[in-house]
């Protein structure tokens, strides 16, 4: 209660302390390293065929 009763006697004070809390808080904010988008590899696989004069449904049904 008498941090309350404090509080509302001394405004400025009050204000002061918020505004330097989220200040900080803003600092504090840029200054943390987060990665959003961390580097990932995802394993691939990548197969070539040479199948001379067949149109690409023919290789999908024959070769696959």
């Amino acid at each position: 209660m008498n941090l309350a009763r404090s509080a509302v006697h001394r405004p400025v004070f009050t204000v002061m302390a918020a505004l330097i809390v989220v200040i900080l808080g803003g600092m504090s904010l840029y200054r943390i390293p987060v990665d959003l988008m961390p580097d990932v590899t995802y394993p691939t696989l990548s197969i070539s065929t040479i199948y001379e004069n067949a149109s690409p449904a023919e290789i999908e049904e024959l070769i696959t």
